[in-house]
């Protein structure tokens, strides 16, 4: 007899039991609770963002001009920048702290010894340690400082600025669309 009255308290309570599991699925399907609420994979994320280094100098910032569109999965900014976005939400901002190995390590393959006379023909004249000049792949052009030289060689580093120093975003999301990847 016990069992039956368990059985019967049971079966009353389904009701209730199945349109709070109706309820629950519905507002997940309707984006009112669950990940939606962040960014994930696919996102079409709107942002603004400031980049300082350690000591506090700027080195890019769109704040105050375009909204720049990141879309989450894809990897076109630093592996450390785009794990900051996730789970982010629109009108959050958040200050994230970027290792070189995060963003732009310092890669030594870039800094390249060139022979000194077909560099100072190309140029139409010597160039001094220091000087900024510019190569390209008939693709891309690439900037390069002239760290040495030498009576053979002319050597350039094509890292960027910011290679191999730590990096600080603020980061604010203005609007997010969300998408599928």
């Amino acid at each position: 007899m016990k069992n039956k009255n368990s059985i019967t308290a049971i079966s009353r309570k389904m009701p209730a039991v199945l349109l709070l599991f109706v309820m629950i699925a519905a507002a997940f399907s309707l984006g009112c609770i669950g990940s939606k609420d962040g960014a994930t994979d696919g996102d079409t994320l709107y942002i603004y963002y400031t980049g300082t280094l350690e000591d506090g100098t700027v080195f890019d910032s769109n704040v105050g001009g375009q909204v720049f569109p990141v879309v989450l999965g894809q990897h076109t900014v630093v592996p450390g920048f785009e794990n900051a976005l996730y789970g982010m939400k629109v009108n959050e901002t958040k200050t994230v702290k970027l290792q070189p190995e995060e963003a732009y390590p310092y890669d030594p393959a870039n800094v390249v010894a060139f022979d000194k006379t077909e560099v100072v023909e190309s140029l139409g004249h010597i160039p001094a340690v220091g000087d900024e000049i510019w190569q390209s792949n008939g693709i891309q052009s690439f900037r390069g400082i002239i760290l040495e030289i030498t009576d053979e060689f002319i050597v350039i580093d094509f890292n960027l600025d910011v290679a191999g120093k730590v990096l600080i975003f603020e980061i604010t999301i203005s609007d997010i669309q969300k998408g599928n990847l």
